[in-house]
């Protein structure tokens, strides 16, 4: 997985905290402009660290 901007980053972990999962994978889709499955795959791997 590629590095993500910091500002995406720093996002998805307060989307994260805030138990916002399914904004965060909008947020990462919007932004990266990839589809829900990869979208969801880079979520989880910030809800597993």
């Amino acid at each position: 997985m590629e590095k993500l901007p910091k500002e995406l980053e720093e996002k998805i972990k307060t989307l994260l905290k805030e138990n916002k999962v399914v904004e965060a994978i909008s947020l990462v889709q919007k932004e990266l402009q990839l589809g829900l499955k990869a979208s969801k795959d880079i979520v989880d791997k910030y809800r597993k660290s």
